[in-house]
């Protein structure tokens, strides 16, 4: 092959085959052959658990402590994230065009968000023992916060759904034969299902959640680009939402037309800062100023999915009524309004 990529395949105790990249010249290493690994790759993990077996070859662009962490983390997360450490593999060998910055940039967000999560329930100290070691520490800490451990994986779970929709729509996004096909899906659970990825957030801002859907509207909408940028209207009120208030979502149709209604009191935007905001990298004044994380793609990529689905979005404020918090932070009403043209995708 004569690449660095990593190469991995595993199988399921019935021995079908879960995720699998390998090629012919992988096949030595199938057989338990690794004394003539043609591929560049130096490293070969076998993986051995009660449900699942195969091995990943670490390339080695990665220096040996990136190596050697990324094996345990796969061989110890395995079973619950096994597609999360795939991704993050490519991204780290940066599979990636360089013109889909916004989309790396979501990756790593989702990344760093798992990996926090794993240590912060897998103490690192657990990496500098031997692999029996490693199990049976790890096997105790499940079976003495089951709790825990539930939490943790369904966190981790949600992250690799929002994942999993950023590489569709990379994907998407740089296949220019691809054919946007939509079909009706409920408004609401669509909404909803990307909401609980960041409820635990929300939850501890002390955001109550109020969703109206009188008619229980169902939309032609392409999935994947549709519900990344419902994501990234809600990442984006996690992140500028006051503490203690409320994001009212309303779903209404007016004849060919459905509205979708975010109204929050979030970040103040100033007047002159509503166009600017849709523009790739441009972050707003506020924002700026108290040192918010992002880079400015989120408003720019929800116009551009949108699009996808004959959609668009527009900003309305009401300033007449700022608040200052504590930390001199200024808020405002804010509105985030998509509005979809079913007559253009029936």
């Amino acid at each position: 092959m004569g690449n660095e990529k990593s190469i991995y395949h595993i199988r399921d105790k019935n021995n079908n085959t879960i995720i699998n990249n390998i090629e012919l010249s992988c096949n030595d290493c199938l057989k338990g052959d690794n004394s003539n690994l043609r591929c560049g790759n130096k490293k070969l993990i076998h993986l051995n658990s009660k449900d699942y077996n195969g091995f990943i070859c670490i390339p080695k662009k990665l220096n040996n402590k990136q190596r050697k962490l990324m094996g345990e983390i796969f061989l110890i997360t395995m079973p619950f994230i096994e597609n999360l450490v795939v991704q993050n593999e490519k991204f780290i060998l940066n599979e990636y065009k360089n013109n889909s910055e916004n989309i790396l940039h979501n990756i790593r967000s989702l990344n760093g968000k798992n990996i926090q999560e794993i240590f912060s329930f897998i103490s690192e100290d657990n990496l500098t023992n031997d692999y029996e070691i490693q199990y049976n520490n790890i096997k105790n800490q499940l079976h003495n916060n089951y709790d825990g451990a539930i939490k943790l994986i369904l966190r981790v779970l949600k992250n690799e759904r929002a994942l999993k929709r950023e590489l569709s729509v990379y994907d998407l996004l740089n296949d220019n034969y691809k054919i946007i096909k939509p079909i009706k899906h409920n408004l609401k659970k669509v909404i909803l299902l990307t909401y609980h990825t960041f409820a635990l957030e929300l939850k501890n801002k002390k955001i109550t959640l109020a969703i109206e859907d009188k008619n229980n509207i169902f939309a032609n909408i392409d999935y994947d680009t549709f519900s990344v940028a419902i994501y990234n209207i809600i990442e984006n009120a996690t992140k500028y939402i006051m503490n203690k208030s409320s994001l009212c979502i309303k779903i209404e149709q007016i004849n060919d037309i459905i509205n979708i209604t975010f109204d929050m009191t979030s970040l103040k935007i100033e007047d002159d800062e509503i166009q600017n905001l849709f523009i790739e990298g441009y972050k707003g004044k506020l924002a700026k100023r108290f040192n918010y994380p992002g880079r400015g793609h989120g408003m720019y990529l929800i116009r551009k999915f949108l699009e996808f689905n004959n959609g668009i979005i527009k900003v309305d404020i009401d300033n007449g009524n700022t608040i200052i918090d504590k930390e001199n932070k200024i808020y405002g009403k804010n509105k985030f309004i998509i509005s979809l043209n079913q007559n253009c995708l029936n």
